[in-house]
């Protein structure tokens, strides 16, 4: 009753294996698991444990690199043409800038030096020093005493005026007299008006009526 149990099971083992044995086929004992074959389990354990911890590695960068990459922008449009009439318009002409000027430096001229035993320029003459001022004319009725007294005495016998100064003249005591002329010593007829004569006496001139 065994033996035609254990044909049963190495039929059915041989069917799994693609082999249908006989009713008389001897059966062959399985070999007893060796002692190395459970290293060799555990080693391949280890070797695929450790590949898939590469592969969750390696999966680990690349979603990382993934996250720091550009964004990749989207193509540009095709470009719109604008109709016809706003084509037409004229372009906006911008005037170029100015050309910006080098600046220039001038070296300073040194001042040329007069050769030796030569005189040097001679500065230009001083202005003429100003005219000092006339003395305001003083009517004769204002003058001091003292310089009345000192005044010759004079008798005027007519007057003759003019535009023309050339034309103008006086009759003092019988002398008939132009601007300019003296009337007695120290004493000089500066002008003849309408209807007085302008006298200078040293440091003064004073206004007698005709």
């Amino acid at each position: 009753m065994s033996y035609i149990l254990d044909a049963l099971r190495r039929a059915d083992a041989e069917r799994e294996r693609g082999a249908v044995p006989g009713l008389h086929s001897q059966a062959t004992p399985s070999a007893p698991a060796t002692p190395a074959a459970a290293p060799r389990s555990r080693m391949l354990w280890v070797v695929l444990g450790l590949l898939a911890a590469l592969l969750l590695v390696a999966l680990f960068i690349g979603l990382l690199r993934g996250r720091g990459e550009p964004a990749v922008l989207p193509a540009p449009s095709p470009p719109v043409h604008a109709p016809a009439a706003a084509t037409a318009a004229a372009p906006l002409i911008v005037p170029p800038p100015p050309p910006v000027m080098p600046h220039t430096v001038v070296p300073a001229v040194p001042p040329t030096m007069a050769p030796a035993g030569t005189a040097p320029p001679k500065a230009p003459p001083a202005a003429a020093a100003a005219k000092p001022a006339e003395p305001r004319i003083t009517p004769y009725a204002q003058l001091p005493a003292d310089v009345k007294r000192e005044l010759p005495k004079l008798t005027f016998g007519g007057a003759i005026y003019s535009e023309n100064a050339a034309n103008r003249m006086l009759l003092v005591g019988g002398l008939l007299l132009h601007e300019g002329d003296t009337v007695a010593p120290g004493l000089v007829l500066e002008q003849i008006r309408p209807k007085t004569a302008v006298l200078r006496w040293k440091d003064w001139r004073y206004e007698m009526p005709l």
